[in-house]
């Protein structure tokens, strides 16, 4: 196996899981707003812990789906990807790309780790779940969208940087 499969199979495999677990997130959120309804105008009492488990549900979900969108190229840009760049125009343009979101991305990787330190101990109002588990979502997320952006280089530097045979996957 080359490098450039083993990391078309790791990003692949990352996109799996996170697809998976994005859409259970939001499945999960939909259960709880159906159940929060059904609660309130039927039998005029809403447990609380179905907003916060459905507004926890929605980040994950968003969270998740962020990256599956980024893998795929779905995310919203600020350029068009023009199939008829040159290996170097193409370069350029995903190391002002990584450049970018490692901008945005790096200040919430440093100081990530010592807030959910802060908050592990905290737990949530209605459900008694470690807020710092809910948050450590945004670190996680945000660092395999960085894992993509690099990986990407790589794919242009090799020349196997044609993301739309992952599209399907």
């Amino acid at each position: 196996m080359t490098l450039i499969s083993l990391l078309r199979a790791i990003m692949r495999s990352i996109d799996r899981l996170c697809l998976g677990l994005g859409l259970a997130a939001m499945l999960l959120m939909l259960v709880c707003v159906c159940l929060q309804i059904v609660a309130r105008y039927v039998f005029n009492s809403p447990p609380a812990w179905t907003e916060e488990l459905a507004r926890y549900a929605m980040v994950w979900g968003a969270m998740l789906g962020a990256t599956c969108a980024y893998y795929r190229r779905l995310d919203p840009t600020l350029s068009v990807l023009r199939p008829g760049l040159t290996r170097r125009q193409a370069l350029l343009r995903q190391i002002v790309e990584t450049a970018a979101i490692a901008l945005f991305i790096g200040p919430v990787l440093w100081f990530a780790p010592a807030t959910v330190e802060r908050l592990l101990d905290r737990p949530t109002e209605t459900l008694g779940f470690s807020t710092g588990v809910i948050v450590a979502i945004i670190p996680v997320t945000m660092a395999i969208i960085l894992l993509y952006a690099l990986v990407r280089i790589v794919l242009v530097v090799a020349d196997q940087d044609d993301f739309s045979k992952e599209t399907g996957s």
